[in-house]
């Protein structure tokens, strides 16, 4: 009986999960957060995003992100009425911004594929660039 390989990186399988979810549905961007005292700051984040109908897929996501999943309604049906209850006008999401994301990402980097990574490094770039 052959041995079985260990991962070296020590991947969980939450993960793995997680990376796979990325790859197909994720989505990357800039947040705006805007502080207001005397004078207004604003500073831009990049975010990582995964939208889903199926809320049980994206249980792994969530606990790799240490995040809740929520629901983001629409006007358009978007799920079919069983997976969003009660008439499939929304999808269920789960997002990590700031830090939290760069560190999520930088660890799931050895999974990823290389148009993942530069729509991440796109993300990171343009978040950089934009100063107001």
């Amino acid at each position: 009986m052959p041995r079985r390989r260990r991962n070296p990186n020590g991947f969980t399988t939450d993960e793995i999960r997680t990376s796979d979810r990325i790859i197909d549905e994720g989505a990357f961007g800039c947040s705006r957060y805007t502080a207001k005292k005397d004078r207004i700051y604003r500073y831009f984040y990049p975010f990582v995003e995964v939208r889903m109908c199926d809320k049980e897929a994206l249980e792994p996501v969530s606990r790799v992100f240490g995040r809740a999943t929520h629901p983001a309604r629409s006007k358009q049906i978007l799920c079919k009425p069983e997976d969003f209850p009660p008439d499939g006008k929304g999808i269920w999401r789960v997002s990590a911004e700031a830090r939290k994301a760069e560190r999520i990402m930088q660890r799931l980097d050895p999974l990823l594929t290389t148009k993942t990574r530069k729509k991440w490094q796109q993300a990171q770039q343009k978040c950089r660039q934009r100063k107001w």
